[in-house]
C-alpha cells in the first residue's frame, strides 16, 4: 500500500548557492509539509516541479522563499482542491497562486489567478506574502 505524499522532480534544487547539500530554508519546510498534509488529505501525489533553480537572483525562488506545484491531473477542479487545502494549511501569511496563459472557468480558482503569458503550464505558486520574514 502507498501513501500519498510529497513528490519532488529529479529537476528540483534547494538552493542555486556553492553549497550544494544546504538544508531547506524554514520556508521550505513550511511549503514542504503543507504539500504532505494536502496529498494525505486529498489522497493524492502532490509534485513540487521548482525550486530555486531558473529564477533571476532576487526572484522568492532563488532566495529560497517559493515553490511551482503540479496541478495532478491537470483538471481545474483538481487545482482548485489542492489550492484550498495549501491556503488552508499555510495560513493568512502565505500566498497561493494559480498560475496559466488563461483565466480559469472554475470559479473556486478564480481568486487564486495570476496571468502569466510565460508559464510552461498551469500550476499553483506559493510564497510567503510579500513583507513577510523568514529567518
Amino acid at each position: 500500500m502507498s501513501l500519498a505524499g510529497v513528490r519532488f522532480l529529479p529537476s528540483c534544487r534547494l538552493d542555486v548557492s556553492a553549497v550544494p547539500d544546504e538544508c531547506p530554508s524554514v520556508a521550505q519546510v513550511h511549503i514542504f509539509s503543507a504539500c504532505d498534509r494536502a496529498a494525505r488529505l486529498r489522497g493524492v501525489d502532490v509534485t513540487i516541479t521548482c525550486l530555486a533553480e531558473d529564477h533571476p537572483p532576487t526572484d522568492p525562488h532563488t532566495r529560497r522563499l517559493a515553490a511551482d506545484i503540479r496541478t495532478n491531473d491537470g483538471s481545474e477542479a483538481s487545482a482548485a482542491s489542492l489550492a484550498l487545502a495549501l491556503q488552508g494549511f499555510l495560513g493568512a501569511e502565505w500566498t497561493v497562486i494559480y498560475e496559466a496563459a488563461a483565466p480559469p472557468t472554475n470559479p473556486q480558482l478564480a481568486p487564486y489567478y495570476f496571468a502569466d503569458a510565460n508559464a510552461t503550464g498551469a500550476h499553483l505558486h506559493v510564497q510567503p506574502l510579500r513583507g513577510t520574514t523568514y529567518p
